[in-house]
């Protein structure tokens, strides 16, 4: 319903425990306090998984790739730099659905598939 595929929370557990190699990379779009709180911890031997913060603060309109990288935290930058050489791609929020995308992730999906 959304454009996107639906990827389950035990479907991701599954990449992340498999040892397919595949390459995953969490983009963590709600705001930075809540990251910096609280973010998926990637469990050891998971291979070539990460987590990275795109702040919700950052998700505006006609968002770029480019800006979206200005406004990241320095530790997520090169997470940003290879999200095309990943296998998955999961975006995550506090609010979107299988059958709705919040206004802000929208901007970030935009940004990562139409620039």
């Amino acid at each position: 319903p959304c454009g996107y595929r639906l990827l389950l929370a035990g479907e991701l557990y599954g990449v992340l425990q498999g040892s397919s190699g595949k390459k995953v990379l969490i983009i963590d779009c709600r705001k930075a306090s809540d990251f910096d709180a609280s973010h998926v911890k990637i469990p050891a031997g998971s291979g070539s998984a990460q987590v990275i913060s795109v702040p919700k603060e950052i998700l505006v309109p006609d968002l770029t790739p480019s800006r979206v990288e200005a406004g990241l935290p320095s530790p997520s930058r090169l997470g940003w730099r290879s999200r095309r050489q990943q296998d998955f791609l999961v975006v995550i929020d506090w609010y979107s659905s299988a059958s709705k995308v919040t206004t802000e992730t929208r901007y970030l999906l935009d940004a990562m598939t139409k620039w």
